[in-house]
């Protein structure tokens, strides 16, 4: 496994690397869960398209099914975050569907809930959480410790993610806080400390304190714009512009709303639409 990939994917250097097929071609050898890394990679930097030219080929090919599930959720993930919640919802049904052991099943559970959840259905949300809890390893202290952090301790964290994100949408911010507090902030991955820092700052947002989630999103801003994470970066730009209706931040936005949807667009021709 080329360790540039692990590292563009789960490092400390998303965007060091030109990981690219073109510049980083794959041989026989390591194809498969390679190309899982190289899509990730690309899913951070908004390079959806040329990520579910990957993804496509896990989920078609001859890909082992915990392989195919991990794909059909990271397809799931890039269509969330064009907010299409609704034709991620079927990506993630797929996900489970193909999962076949517990780490696997639980990060597809994950996604189902974060589906929901950005449909508005938040029971069904937090039963899928609750589910996901159930069978996923590390909740119980069963993960194995040869486990890499991205199989384990990702999957955990995401879980969190989403439960967090669920109690600020039900107005529960007391709650959020709570599970922000349970997040692993020093995972191997800056991606997704940048991704707990956000949702930290919403979850300040949420309770009064508009001077520490403005620190805090301006953090994620600053550093999703040095390592070119520019997903992240717009989300933090979103959440700004939100506390500061009439500051520098509503240019932000609009030039990185703008850079989305040409992805946005090569995404949903890349994937055929959830077909």
């Amino acid at each position: 496994m080329p360790l540039q990939l692990i590292d563009a994917a789960f490092g400390d250097s998303p965007g060091a690397f030109d990981v690219s097929p073109a510049a980083f071609p794959l041989g026989p050898d390591n194809v498969l869960q390679a190309r899982w890394f190289r899509a990730v990679a690309l899913g951070g930097l908004g390079r959806y398209a040329a990520a579910a030219a990957d993804l496509r080929y896990l989920t078609r090919g001859p890909a082992p099914a915990a392989m195919r599930s991990l794909a059909f959720s990271a397809t799931a993930s890039h269509l969330r975050q064009c907010g299409q919640h609704r034709i991620a919802l079927a990506w993630d049904g797929r996900a489970v569907s193909a999962a076949d052991d517990a780490v696997s099943l639980a990060d597809a559970l994950v996604g189902l809930a974060a589906d929901n959840l950005g449909r508005g259905e938040f029971t069904a949300a937090g039963r899928l959480l609750a589910r996901a809890a159930e069978v996923d390893p590390a909740a119980s202290g069963a993960a194995s410790a040869d486990d890499p952090w991205w199989r384990s301790g990702r999957v955990t964290l995401r879980r969190q993610w989403v439960g967090a994100e669920l109690a600020l949408y039900s107005g529960d911010s007391a709650t959020a806080r709570a599970i922000v507090e349970q997040m692993d902030a020093d995972t191997p991955s800056l991606r997704h400390r940048l991704k707990t820092v956000l949702i930290g700052a919403a979850t300040a947002a949420a309770s009064g304190d508009a001077g520490e989630a403005t620190v805090m999103a301006q953090e994620v801003f600053g550093t999703s714009h040095e390592h070119r994470q520019r997903p992240l970066q717009w989300a933090a730009a979103m959440l700004l512009r939100s506390l500061d209706p009439d500051g520098p931040w509503v240019r932000a936005v609009n030039t990185l709303s703008s850079w989305m949807y040409v992805p946005e667009v090569g995404l949903h021709r890349a994937v055929g639409a959830g077909r």
